[in-house]
This record gives structure tokens, sequence and C-alpha cells, in this order.
């Protein structure tokens, strides 16, 4: 198999679980209206530790991960300018 073709299949393995992730939390957002996302609400609670995970996970799913996306992207841009 070559490298291309495995990039390629890994590349949309990953676009396919990152989706799915995304649909959880944004279903998991909706059906809290928003709770799920609000740290000081977290916190508050009884048993703060796992509502502050989860919360943290949703940041991290909704922000970062679409920020890495996007710098890899800009990356492989500049990189293609560069060799043109």
């Amino acid at each position: 198999m070559s490298r291309s073709i495995l990039t390629g299949i890994l590349r949309f393995v990953g676009i396919l679980i990152y989706s799915a992730a995304l649909a959880f939390v944004l279903l998991m957002v909706g059906f809290s209206e928003g709770k799920v996302l609000d740290f000081s609400a977290a916190a508050s609670g009884a048993n703060p530790l796992p509502l502050i995970a989860i919360s943290l996970v949703c940041w991290i799913i909704l922000l970062a991960l679409p920020i890495w996306l996007a710098v890899a992207f800009l990356k492989r841009f500049a990189l293609r300018l560069r060799g043109s």
C-alpha cells in the first residue's frame, strides 16, 4: 500500500471520528441548553470533578481541534506556496 493511500485513509477515518465527536458534543450542549459548557455551574455541584471533565472535553472538541486543523491546513498551504 502506498503512503498516499494510507494517509488518505487515515485522514478520512480521522474526519469521521471528529465528526462523530462533534455531533455528540453538539447534541449534549443542545439537550443541556448549554449548561454542560459552564465551568462555574459544574464546579458548584455536589460532585464537580466529572462535570468539570465533561465540560473540558466539550470545550476541547469545540475549540481546540478546529484550531489545530486550521493550523495544519495553513502549514500545508504554506509548503505548497514555497514549492511552486
